[in-house]
């Protein structure tokens, strides 16, 4: 019966343990061993009581209801600490971490959100203009209300405005702490209050154009520590413009016979306009004669109009003549604008047309390959072509063909001129007759007289050359006529004078070492040479000057010792220096850069010179002209020929 008791028991206690597994299975087995030794505390271990050897394996499988068919499968010898996954923990720690930062971000964003359920914007604004259609000329009002609708206030408001530059400013209210941009601080605004910005002033963009006024607001709501910003933009059409410009001339004309235009400009403002501009571009082969006002500059169809006022248009009569090569079609275009900010803004656009009737008779004057104005270098020929044609059917007799230098006569050395023929000179023209080819003396139908010539200028003198031909026919057909045919006019202007020079030097004007090594060069030894650029201006202003050079295979960069004028670097990629100069205007002092190069040379280089520096350019752009001058400064060597000093000394030695 003790036995039994016993046996009971134990399986009663195996039982409690087979209910606990699944909630500790790491702790099971001590467990089972401390409550199986209290069961057994206190008894007397006799014949009697002696039981069977433990089963640790068959208590362990009853425990874990373990099936014993499987008993092969699994080792009961040992136990292991079960442990959970490292990565699995990580992923965990990682989602729980995520979960709580957009947790706290969106508390955040609801705990300091200024504009609550229930409450309108903090601030609105806005731009408006006119009703009424922007004209350019005209002053308008640009308003920008803001307001406060909700009941939070508001701390330090900015507000800054960007318009064109054509916009002219003539009044703001309040008055703005900074004008470019213009910029306001209001500063507080209280719940419920509202504001006005004002701007009166005047548009002067071409009719067409859309600007935009762009406004942008910062502020910081009382609930709400960051600041907030709100742009606002706004596009504008700028429809008319206040200004008118007109045409009346000669619906036909006839080459060489005198003709009027006259061109008006108004504007329809009681305020008066200034800096007004017009500008023309004359017909194809028109040559003035007269105007009524001196433009701006000689040559150039522009006139300034200081004062505009709408009571008194301003008008300008042009006279002149078509040249003989003339004919068809040909328009008169006349634009009024206003200068600001050194921009050119056109306002008004006219054009008148005239229709010049085709002559017998054409004279044509080709300037350097160009039948319009062209540029010439100081010293250049001229070289020019002049040519008559008769494209009538009678025989024209006792011609004469003239060119006239109407200006820059001391630029030109007409005595030195080479001309096929070569014509006589007269004061400020040269002359062709018969004497000069049988053509002058009988030109019969659809034949042309053509004359060549060269004219040697000057390095120094006038910056513009103007010139003309004429040609005089007596008779036609037996008809005497004494006709004058006029060329179409031709301005040649002188690009600037641009020069530089490179030089290479081992020693100072003193005698004294300013390069170093070996001199004459030696087979393995490196020598240093120092180098000088220079770039002399000497006619008109120049912009984005620049000097480059090849550096041969000879020698290497040495470094940039110093420079009086912009910056000097060296090209590793394309193994060049290259010094940006930037503008040279006439008259001030040529600027100086300074650098060395080094040469190292090798046995195949014994007994020859070796090369230091390419042929140096210089480019740069004339500023009167338009157009890009250039010049060349001659390759370096080793020979140095500029330095006394080193004469004799440039042959590698071993």
């Amino acid at each position: 019966m003790r036995h039994e008791s016993s046996h009971k028991k134990n399986k009663k206690h195996s039982k409690k343990h087979t209910e606990h597994k699944t909630a500790s299975p790491v702790l099971h087995t001590a467990e089972h061993h401390t409550s199986h030794t209290h069961a057994h505390k206190g008894r007397t271990h006799t014949e009697e009581d002696a039981v069977e050897p433990r089963n640790v394996e068959h208590e362990l499988r009853t425990i874990y209801a373990l099936d014993p068919e499987e008993k092969d499968l699994m080792d009961m010898s040992k136990l292991d600490i079960v442990k959970q996954p490292f990565v699995r923990r990580i992923l965990i720690a990682t989602l729980l971490l995520l979960i709580a930062i957009g947790a706290g971000i969106t508390g955040a964003l609801l705990l300091n959100n200024p504009f609550g359920a229930g409450q309108t914007q903090v601030l609105t604004f806005d731009i408006t203009t006119s009703k009424e259609p922007i004209v350019s000329g005209r002053e308008t009002v640009i308003t920008i209300p803001y307001a406060n609708p909700s009941s939070v206030p508001i701390a330090e408001l900015e507000v800054t405005v960007h318009v064109p530059d054509s916009f002219v400013l003539a009044q703001a209210t309040p008055e703005p702490i900074k004008t470019a941009p213009l910029t306001w601080a209001i500063g507080s605004v209280a719940p419920h209050a509202q504001g006005t910005i004002e701007l009166h002033g005047t548009f002067y963009e071409t009719p067409g154009t859309a600007i935009t006024i762009q406004t942008i607001t910062r502020y910081a709501p009382a609930n709400f520590s960051s600041p907030f910003e709100d742009i606002e933009s706004e596009s504008i059409l700028i429809e008319e413009s206040i200004f008118q410009t007109s045409i009346t001339g000669p619906d036909r004309a006839v080459p060489g016979e005198s003709v009027t235009y006259t061109v008006v400009v108004e504007q329809s403002e009681e305020t008066p306009q200034t800096n007004v501009e017009l500008r023309l571009a004359l017909p194809n082969g028109f040559h003035t004669n007269e105007s009524s006002a001196k433009p701006d500059i000689e040559g150039i169809s522009i006139w300034t109009i200081s004062e505009l006022i709408n009571t008194e248009p301003y008008t300008l009569t042009l006279k002149g003549t078509f040249a003989s090569d003339a004919e068809g079609d040909q328009p008169l275009t006349a634009t009024a604008g206003v200068h600001l900010h050194d921009q050119f803004i056109a306002q008004r656009e006219a054009t008148f047309t005239s229709h010049v009737l085709a002559s017998d008779f054409a004279l044509s004057l080709i300037a350097n390959g160009q039948t319009g104005n062209s540029i010439l270098l100081p010293g250049d020929d001229l070289t020019l072509n002049v040519s008559l044609d008769n494209r009538g059917e009678e025989i024209a007799e006792a011609l004469t063909i003239e060119l006239f230098i109407d200006a820059g006569t001391d630029r030109v050395r007409l005595e030195d001129r080479s001309g096929i023929p070569n014509g006589d000179v007269y004061g400020n023209k040269i002359n062709w007759d018969k004497r000069d080819m049988n053509r002058l003396e009988t030109l019969r139908g659809g034949e042309s007289a053509s004359i060549d010539v060269a004219i040697p200028t000057r390095e120094t003198g006038a910056t513009t050359i103007k010139l003309h031909a004429e040609a005089r026919v007596t008779t036609v057909g037996d008809i005497e006529i004494n006709r004058t045919i006029v060329s179409s006019p031709i301005t040649i202007r002188i690009a600037s004078d641009l020069s530089g020079s490179s030089s290479a030097q081992y020693y100072n004007a003193q005698g004294v070492p300013i390069g170093y090594g070996p001199l004459p060069p030696q087979v393995g030894e490196e020598t240093s040479y120092r180098v000088t650029w220079t770039v002399v201006n000497a006619l008109n202003d120049v912009e984005d000057a620049v000097m480059v050079a090849a550096i041969p295979s000879d020698s290497v960069w040495g470094g940039l010792v110093s420079v009086t004028q912009g910056t000097v670097t060296y090209d590793s990629v394309g193994n060049r220096v290259r010094w940006a100069i930037g503008n040279l205007p006439t008259g001030t002092p040529p600027p100086v850069a300074i650098f060395d190069m080094h040469v190292k040379p090798t046995s195949a280089d014994l007994n020859t010179f070796l090369d230091l520096l390419g042929v140096s350019s210089i480019t740069a752009v004339d500023v009167t002209t338009g157009s890009t001058v250039s010049a060349t400064a001659p390759a370096l060597t080793s020979e140095i020929a500029n330095d006394a000093h080193a004469e004799n000394k440039g042959i590698v030695v071993e």
